[in-house]
């Protein structure tokens, strides 16, 4: 089976930083860090465009779907 549109569409989420901001989820980041004494790790962070307009990088255990996730696949 093929998904439909499933990439496209933006999800709302709830942001826990202080106080609680709405948003929409556009994808998952993945940022290198450089250690000193071997190879560099990477971390993960959802962006999200805030009900304000900002757009930012969040840690993913603070970010929370407001529905789930359900695939829509083609007929």
């Amino acid at each position: 089976m093929r998904m439909k549109n499933s990439e496209n569409e933006l999800r709302q989420v709830l942001v826990k930083q202080g106080k609680i901001n709405d948003g929409f989820f556009h994808g998952w980041c993945k940022e290198p860090f450089y250690n000193e004494d071997g190879p560099f790790i990477t971390k993960t962070y959802a962006l999200v465009e805030l009900s304000n307009g900002a757009v930012e990088l969040f840690e993913p255990s603070i970010i929370r779907f407001k529905n789930p996730y359900r695939a829509k696949f083609a007929d």
